[in-house]
């Protein structure tokens, strides 16, 4: 009976860390980043939506180095998004509200990344909860952008450089398998 049960632990062992294993080689994470200004308000006048310029994924080569390829991805998630305030450098958030993200890229509609509401006054980095949307289509391109759609409380007399850092999770087929 010892036999049997401690023969059951290592196989249990055995699946357990290969399983892990080849998670580890299956899946793996993607930080890409980019920065937007905010311009300066005109009293009564509203924050336009602002467009970042595009993010070049340089993907080709990330999913090379990590053994897969674009055809052999399962699914990207949004794994982690901030919004930092780049300058000025003692600069808070309080001037913003509430805040959503989008993403689009060349050939597919925009989709929702991300939203915050009730953005915290003195705070310099929010962390967005990301959505659970699969975005395989916009990371695999070359490159894609955001847009940020923002509610102002109060006016910014000056520009205001923030940066979008986020994560993607990929989960992908091993090249050959």
């Amino acid at each position: 009976m010892k036999k049997i049960v401690f023969a059951a632990i290592g196989i249990a062992t055995i699946t357990a860390f290969g399983c892990k294993k080849i998670q580890e080689l299956t899946e793996f994470d993607i930080p890409l980043n980019t920065s937007f200004t905010v311009p300066a308000q005109i009293p009564s006048t509203p924050l336009p939506d602002i467009q970042t310029p595009g993010i070049q994924t340089n993907i080709q080569k990330t999913f090379e180095s990590n053994g897969t390829a674009k055809d052999l991805i399962d699914e990207v998630t949004l794994k982690e998004m901030k919004l930092v305030v780049n300058t000025p450098t003692m600069g808070t958030l309080n001037f913003l509200k509430s805040a959503k993200i989008y993403i689009n890229a060349k050939g597919m509609s925009e989709a929702l990344l991300s939203s915050r509401d009730s953005i915290p006054r003195d705070v310099n980095t929010i962390d967005f909860t990301p959505s659970k949307a699969n975005l395989t289509n916009y990371i695999t391109k070359d490159s894609f952008s955001l847009r940020i759609q923002v509610v102002t409380r109060e006016l910014t007399t000056n520009e205001i450089k923030l940066d979008v850092k986020t994560k993607f999770h990929v989960n992908a087929k091993i090249l050959g398998q």
